[in-house]
Protein backbone atom coordinates (compact mmCIF):
# COMPACT_ATOMS: atom_id res chain seq x y z
CA UNK A 1 0.00 0.00 0.00
CA UNK A 2 1.23 3.27 -1.05
CA UNK A 3 -1.21 5.79 -0.78
CA UNK A 4 -4.46 7.00 0.36
CA UNK A 5 -6.55 5.81 -2.52
CA UNK A 6 -5.67 1.85 -1.75
CA UNK A 7 -5.02 1.94 2.06
CA UNK A 8 -9.42 3.48 1.96
CA UNK A 9 -9.48 0.76 -0.86
CA UNK A 10 -8.33 -1.78 1.70
CA UNK A 11 -10.05 -0.69 4.54
CA UNK A 12 -13.47 -0.31 3.19
CA UNK A 13 -13.22 -4.04 1.66
CA UNK A 14 -12.36 -5.26 4.97
CA UNK A 15 -15.08 -3.63 6.75
CA UNK A 16 -17.24 -5.01 3.91
CA UNK A 17 -16.13 -8.77 4.99
CA UNK A 18 -14.11 -9.53 2.22
CA UNK A 19 -10.03 -10.85 3.52
CA UNK A 20 -7.28 -8.53 1.89
CA UNK A 21 -3.88 -9.18 2.54
CA UNK A 22 -1.46 -6.32 1.40
CA UNK A 23 2.04 -5.74 1.70
CA UNK A 24 3.78 -2.42 3.49
CA UNK A 25 7.24 -2.04 3.74
CA UNK A 26 7.55 -1.72 8.05
CA UNK A 27 9.48 -3.02 10.14
CA UNK A 28 6.64 -4.09 12.62
CA UNK A 29 3.13 -4.50 13.40
CA UNK A 30 3.63 -0.83 15.70
CA UNK A 31 5.30 0.63 12.29
CA UNK A 32 2.65 -1.10 10.05
CA UNK A 33 -0.35 0.59 12.09
CA UNK A 34 1.27 3.73 12.27
CA UNK A 35 1.69 3.83 9.31
CA UNK A 36 -1.48 2.99 7.69
CA UNK A 37 -2.54 5.91 10.11
CA UNK A 38 -0.21 8.08 8.92
CA UNK A 39 -1.43 7.59 5.23
CA UNK A 40 -4.48 10.34 6.38
CA UNK A 41 -4.94 13.94 7.62
CA UNK A 42 -4.38 14.01 11.37
CA UNK A 43 -8.03 15.45 11.29
CA UNK A 44 -8.53 11.36 9.95
CA UNK A 45 -6.57 9.48 11.97
CA UNK A 46 -8.92 8.88 15.29
CA UNK A 47 -11.52 6.96 13.04
CA UNK A 48 -8.59 5.21 11.01
CA UNK A 49 -7.60 4.03 14.68
CA UNK A 50 -11.22 2.58 15.06
CA UNK A 51 -11.58 1.30 11.75
CA UNK A 52 -8.01 -0.66 11.99
CA UNK A 53 -9.29 -2.05 14.94
CA UNK A 54 -12.60 -3.11 13.96
CA UNK A 55 -11.15 -4.93 10.80
CA UNK A 56 -7.57 -5.55 11.46
CA UNK A 57 -6.94 -9.28 12.12
CA UNK A 58 -3.48 -9.54 12.22
CA UNK A 59 0.48 -8.65 11.31
CA UNK A 60 3.15 -10.22 10.03
CA UNK A 61 6.30 -8.83 9.50
CA UNK A 62 9.74 -10.24 7.90
CA UNK A 63 13.29 -9.35 7.81
CA UNK A 64 15.65 -11.43 6.38
CA UNK A 65 18.71 -11.78 7.77
CA UNK A 66 22.21 -13.92 7.26
CA UNK A 67 22.30 -17.78 7.97
CA UNK A 68 25.26 -18.59 10.13
CA UNK A 69 24.99 -22.31 9.38
CA UNK A 70 24.29 -22.63 5.40
CA UNK A 71 26.76 -20.46 3.45
CA UNK A 72 25.14 -17.40 1.25
CA UNK A 73 21.54 -17.75 2.54
CA UNK A 74 19.59 -16.19 4.54
CA UNK A 75 16.27 -16.70 6.69
CA UNK A 76 12.89 -14.61 7.70
CA UNK A 77 12.90 -13.47 11.42
CA UNK A 78 9.36 -12.90 12.20
CA UNK A 79 7.25 -11.19 14.39
CA UNK A 80 3.27 -12.19 14.49
CA UNK A 81 0.58 -9.71 15.99
CA UNK A 82 -2.75 -11.53 16.04
CA UNK A 83 -5.72 -8.84 16.93
CA UNK A 84 -7.27 -9.77 19.97
CA UNK A 85 -9.15 -8.20 22.33
CA UNK A 86 -6.54 -6.19 24.06
CA UNK A 87 -4.46 -5.27 20.95
CA UNK A 88 -8.04 -3.90 19.68
CA UNK A 89 -8.19 -1.66 22.49
CA UNK A 90 -4.84 -0.62 22.26
CA UNK A 91 -5.30 0.53 18.49
CA UNK A 92 -8.67 1.90 19.31
CA UNK A 93 -7.03 4.17 21.65
CA UNK A 94 -4.16 5.10 19.11
CA UNK A 95 -1.84 3.97 22.39
CA UNK A 96 0.87 1.83 19.88
CA UNK A 97 3.65 1.90 22.93
CA UNK A 98 2.02 -1.28 24.40
CA UNK A 99 1.48 -3.30 21.49
CA UNK A 100 5.43 -4.72 21.85
CA UNK A 101 4.48 -5.61 25.29
CA UNK A 102 0.91 -6.92 23.93
CA UNK A 103 2.56 -9.00 21.77
CA UNK A 104 4.45 -11.03 24.12
CA UNK A 105 1.54 -11.37 26.33
CA UNK A 106 -0.10 -13.11 23.45
CA UNK A 107 2.36 -15.80 23.00
CA UNK A 108 0.18 -18.46 24.79
CA UNK A 109 -2.13 -17.59 21.75
CA UNK A 110 -0.02 -17.92 18.92
CA UNK A 111 1.81 -14.39 18.54
CA UNK A 112 5.95 -13.47 18.72
CA UNK A 113 7.77 -10.55 18.54
CA UNK A 114 10.52 -10.44 15.84
CA UNK A 115 13.58 -10.20 18.56
CA UNK A 116 12.16 -13.18 20.33
CA UNK A 117 12.10 -15.39 17.37
CA UNK A 118 15.64 -13.66 17.05
CA UNK A 119 16.98 -15.15 19.47
CA UNK A 120 15.08 -18.69 19.39
CA UNK A 121 17.43 -18.73 15.78
CA UNK A 122 20.86 -17.68 17.68
CA UNK A 123 19.81 -20.40 19.96
CA UNK A 124 19.65 -22.80 17.67
CA UNK A 125 23.08 -21.28 16.03
CA UNK A 126 21.13 -20.53 12.99
CA UNK A 127 21.92 -17.10 12.81
CA UNK A 128 24.68 -14.78 15.02
CA UNK A 129 23.78 -12.10 17.28
CA UNK A 130 25.00 -9.64 15.12
CA UNK A 131 23.72 -10.04 12.16
CA UNK A 132 20.35 -8.65 13.80
CA UNK A 133 20.91 -6.75 17.25
CA UNK A 134 21.14 -4.12 14.94
CA UNK A 135 17.04 -4.11 14.08
CA UNK A 136 16.18 -4.00 17.77
CA UNK A 137 16.30 -1.35 20.33
CA UNK A 138 18.03 -1.76 23.67
CA UNK A 139 15.01 -2.07 25.11
CA UNK A 140 13.58 -5.22 23.52
CA UNK A 141 16.82 -7.16 23.69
Amino acid sequence: MRDTETVEAALNLAETGHLVFSTLHTAGSVQTISRIVQFFNPDQQKQIYTRLADSLLGVISQRLVRRRDVDNQRIALFELMLVNSGIKNLIRSGDLSQIGNAIQMGRSEGMIPMYVYAQELEQKNIIHRDDYVGFFTNQDI
